[in-house]
């Protein structure tokens, strides 16, 4: 027990460098904050331009609860105000999301990894501590 708590009051903190922020971002909303905000016809908007979006795509078929042959997976709306480099108000843009996580279903095709960006802050460090060359790319 004694080893534990010596562990947990090291002298040698993680460095700052190395620690995740958490900030609440004001221009991310949720349903209910961007519901209940002065914005909220911008953000009707932009969810029915999604969820016209979705469609458009045959991204979902709607069918009576009773009726559904696989299991149902929950989802949450995402709202983020889009600015221009100036600052001012450029775009209200809404994100449908589901919990992929919670699908079952056996196609390996519908995986997307993701990394943190703790993750992407320590091999920064680490690159130029050992002064490695880095690139950035966008795969499409």
């Amino acid at each position: 027990m004694q080893t534990f708590l010596l562990s947990v009051h090291s002298p040698n903190p993680v460095p700052a460098a190395l620690k995740a922020r958490v900030v609440k971002d004001p221009d991310t909303l949720s349903f209910q904050d961007a519901m209940s905000s002065a914005n909220r016809d911008q953000w009707m908007a932009a969810a029915q331009s999604e969820i016209s979006a979705l469609e458009s795509k045959d991204t979902w078929k709607e069918v009576p609860m009773s009726d559904a042959r696989t299991k149902i997976i929950p989802g949450t709306w995402v709202f983020r105000i889009k600015r221009s480099p100036s600052g001012e108000v450029k775009k209200f843009k809404a994100r449908y999301c589901v919990r992929g996580d919670l699908e079952e279903d056996d196609d390996e095709d519908n995986f997307a990894p993701v990394v943190s960006w703790s993750t992407v802050r320590l091999f920064l460090v680490l690159s130029f501590i050992l002064g490695w060359t880095t690139i950035s790319l966008d795969n499409h």
